[in-house]
């Protein structure tokens, strides 16, 4: 949609959404909360609802990276549509504040540095850059703001042991956006991160992230009823506190960077110092995906959901059929199996084993997926994870051979036939 035509068809709203408001019996321009995109109208607000609905639709679409729907309810609803429930300003004015005001909208730019607060994670002396954001240390400046006042009164007297680090980043947007934008971004770092450095296990481990993103503190009263047992092996209490598991911090280099060596954080941090965490070209995007996934997986969550999203971090890596008939294969599951075992090693029997490997893990995903299971072992998981983790760091260092699925697959053919054991 043009500029002018979307201008001119906010006008057209605003004045229809104006006349509907003055229809509704009681309206107060301070009180309009069921014209709000994420409230429920009620049903005096129903008419009314629509134009404003279009009108954001509008807005969103010729400006959406920029602008919050908060600001453009300000503009266009109580700055200009619902004036009139008040004081009946003649159409002209109201066409100039609708036109004005929708063109500050559509032509707004505007970026900042948001600071996002961390827990549980402590950087050091140097600053981290990861793609878009980067890491700091919260020095003793930073808690002399209101901004650390305000942050560390959520922790109370933890907040000098947890409270340790915030992501920087600078985004578009006004202030609304720009914090959802900083938020998203950060996410993506932190999930990284995950992928690039936490164990794939299922004991309950305490969480690094954005400030009050988890339970810092668990404490889970449990009421027992009388027990039928063959022996008494404890005490016969029947309330009983659980508590979560200990929160101290993860140092950055230590606990999570040191767990991969130099040559493959470094492939990995050039990425994304490239490409950032949204990539067009369609190997570092399978890469940036494929490891935001594997992070997910090692989060909180019924154990058969993070054997899933590890199956999908797979699926993201080295799936899909390759678009070239000459180079069709035997399915999705004999398609992962080849292309994870090729990838990850020269050795005939280690392609042997990935190949199984795969195959076993990826018949579970299929049983989860199709409910005809939900058991997963704690070692299965594990496994899986390990091995995934090791075919995406495969993949970073080959995947400039590759510019699409075919590339490689047809890499994959010309190794079955170039390495094939000689009988």
């Amino acid at each position: 949609m043009e500029k002018q035509q979307a201008i001119d068809q906010i006008i057209s709203l605003v004045f229809r959404l104006s006349d509907e408001l003055e229809k509704i019996v009681g309206a107060n321009p301070n009180d309009l909360w069921p014209l709000h995109p994420d409230r429920q109208p009620t049903p005096q607000f129903l008419v009314a609802r629509a134009f404003v609905d279009e009108i954001v639709e509008i807005v969103r679409s010729m400006n959406g990276q920029e602008l919050s729907d908060d600001h453009i309810l300000v503009k266009l609803l109580y700055n200009a549509a619902a004036l009139r429930i008040q004081v009946k300003i003649p159409d002209a004015e109201l066409e100039d504040l609708a036109r004005g005001n929708a063109t500050d909208l559509i032509d707004y730019r505007g970026s900042r540095e948001v600071d996002v607060p961390l827990v549980s994670l402590e950087v050091g002396s140097e600053s981290f850059t990861l793609g878009p954001v980067t890491l700091c240390s919260i020095g003793v400046a930073d808690k002399q703001t209101d901004w650390w006042k305000w942050g560390s009164s959520t922790l109370e007297d933890m907040a000098d042991n947890l409270l340790l680090s915030y992501a920087k980043t600078t985004v578009p947007g006004d202030s609304h956006k720009a914090i959802k934008n900083a938020t998203a971004l950060t996410n993506e770092a932190m999930l990284l991160l995950r992928a690039i450095g936490l164990p794939f296990t299922t004991e309950d481990r305490h969480q690094f992230g954005i400030l009050n993103e988890y339970p810092l503190w668990r404490n889970v009263p449990y009421r027992l009823g009388a027990p039928t047992e063959t022996t008494r092996v404890d005490a016969q209490s029947r309330l009983i506190a659980a508590t979560g598991p200990f929160r101290f911090p993860y140092d950055l280099r230590k606990d999570i960077l040191s767990a991969t060596p130099p040559y493959r954080l470094h492939g990995f941090l050039t990425l994304v110092a490239q490409y950032g965490f949204s990539p067009q070209e369609e190997f570092p995007a399978r890469l940036v995906s494929g490891f935001r996934w594997l992070g997910e997986a090692t989060k909180p969550d019924a154990l058969a959901a993070r054997f899933a999203k590890t199956a999908f971090a797979l699926e993201t890596l080295i799936g899909g059929e390759a678009k070239d008939d000459s180079l069709s294969t035997r399915g999705i599951t004999a398609t992962l199996a080849e292309r994870a075992a090729f990838l990850v090693s020269t050795d005939y029997g280690a392609r042997l084993e990935v190949d199984k490997d795969i195959r076993r893990h990826y018949a579970k995903r299929s049983g989860i997926a199709h409910g005809r299971t939900s058991i997963v072992s704690p070692r299965d998981f594990e496994e899986f994870g390990l091995l995934v983790r090791e075919i995406g760091w495969s993949l970073l260092e080959k995947h400039a051979k590759f510019t699409t699925i075919d590339d490689l697959q047809a890499w994959v053919t010309e190794q079955r036939y170039s390495n094939a054991p000689s009988s």
